[in-house]
């Protein structure tokens, strides 16, 4: 197996609401973490409280540099990214928890291998697209109006109306403005501008990445500097780095 590990770029001005909604969310944990009474409750407010930062990006830049793991920063969606990677054929899987994957047209991907509440380390769920689209007798255009449908990112859903009532109107009118009209749905003004505008975004990098055009930063494996750096500037045991060290050294033997 050859990760390459892909680092979003800037998010499209149609998400702000919901990195809005984040942001918030990641503050009113942080107030909870001041007043958390257990240990455990914490952790668990903590966790919930984080916000990846351009110096934690250039952290696992070098992190990736020195394990001999390649690479690419996106200049969108990384899960946009990945599955024209793997829709081109380019690249077998993406890996994410990030269900937007399907909606972007990954043929292929993984999910919950990173779940440590599992306890069974072989336990991993892989969604074929091609399954999907056959079992519910969609094409991918019709899926995706779907997904947009049920709520995504870019376009909130309309009240009342969830995944299966989404289903059920895309397979009779087949797209979401025949389904407005003849249902006679009660929506947002700007809703069918968001809707045109989020197939847009979802289709963006279809059939437009080049590979050799794309910046992926490759290198082999620097051991000893390894080393250093976690045990140095990361503070962790130097016992428990050589172990993990050797462990991964001959794995690429």
């Amino acid at each position: 197996i050859e990760p390459i590990y892909i680092f979003d770029g800037k998010p499209p001005e149609a998400k702000k609401a919901v990195i809005q909604q984040r942001r918030a969310k990641s503050q009113e944990n942080q107030k909870l973490m001041l007043t958390a009474k257990t240990s455990g409750e914490k952790d668990k407010f903590e966790k919930q409280s984080f916000r990846m930062t351009r110096e934690h990006i250039d952290d696992i830049k070098k992190l990736l540099d020195l394990m001999g793991v390649s690479y690419l920063h996106a200049d969108g969606e990384a899960e946009a990214y990945a599955s024209e990677l793997c829709r081109i054929g380019y690249v077998d899987y993406v890996v994410t928890e990030d269900m937007d994957t399907l909606a972007f047209g990954a043929p292929k991907m993984i999910r919950t291998n990173i779940d440590r509440s599992l306890k069974r380390s072989d336990l991993i769920s892989i969604i074929d697209l091609s399954k999907i689209l056959e079992t519910f007798e969609l094409s991918y255009d019709e899926f995706l109006e779907v997904c947009i449908m049920s709520g995504c990112d870019y376009c909130s859903n309309i009240s009342r109306i969830g995944p299966a009532k989404s289903y059920s109107f895309i397979k009779e009118f087949k797209n979401i403005e025949e389904a407005i009209v003849k249902k006679k749905l009660d929506i947002p003004v700007d809703y069918v501008e968001k809707v045109c505008l989020s197939r847009k975004l979802f289709k963006m990098y279809h059939g437009s990445l080049k590979i050799e055009n794309l910046d992926i930063q490759s290198s082999t494996i620097q051991r000893e500097e390894l080393e250093k750096y976690l045990v140095e500037d990361c503070k962790m045991s130097i016992t428990r780095v050589q172990k993990a060290l050797n462990k991964t050294v001959d794995a690429y033997k």
